[in-house]
């Protein structure tokens, strides 16, 4: 197991997630990038939900690998030719890695390295409004990555991410998003 691999996974061990089952789909165009039966069931078992998607082409991310805001801590395109696409109901999205490892390590746990509250503005959706986060405005918290509207908004959620991560959580719901009647609760 290769060091990078090795990282990963110790990044998905140390966070404690639960996934619900989803229908998923991998796609890997590039000659002998095919995955394992192991490789597809893992991703059965995992659920990342509604995700902030491209409405043309299913896109997730605007194309930046998802495993790279833990590794380099920064926003980092990934490979058209090393995707992962996931369904969740009639919804597809698709994600794109800079490296094989990466794609490893998303395929073991793609609930950890997906952003948290399905792509949109943690700031926004803490003040109980569902807005399409930017996958290049970010941050890192407790092993989650969460996305923002603006850097105005990632600044002011930054003041207090505890608070607003646990008000964010009240009203997101993993298997349908958004929850509006829990606002004002």
């Amino acid at each position: 197991m290769s060091a990078k691999v090795f990282q990963l996974l110790n990044v998905a061990r140390r966070t404690a997630l639960t996934a619900a089952t989803a229908m998923a789909v991998v796609t890997a165009p590039a000659a002998g990038l095919g995955l394992d039966e192991e490789d597809r069931q893992a991703l059965q078992r995992a659920d990342i939900g509604p995700f902030v998607v491209d409405d043309h082409t299913g896109l997730a991310l605007g194309g930046l690998d998802p495993v790279e805001f833990f590794l380099s801590r920064k926003a980092v395109n990934g490979d058209p030719q090393l995707q992962v696409s996931m369904r969740s109901g009639s919804l597809t999205s698709t994600f794109y890695f800079r490296t094989v490892a990466n794609r490893d390590a998303f395929l073991q746990s793609p609930q950890i390295y997906v952003p948290r509250f399905g792509g949109h503005c943690a700031m926004q959706l803490a003040r109980g409004r569902e807005v399409a986060g930017n996958p290049r405005i970010w941050a890192l918290y407790r092993d989650r990555v969460f996305l923002f509207h603006s850097a105005a908004l990632r600044d002011e959620w930054l003041q207090s991410p505890g608070g607003y991560a646990v008000r964010g959580e009240s009203l997101w719901h993993p298997e349908h998003g958004y929850s509006p009647s829990t606002v004002g609760s």
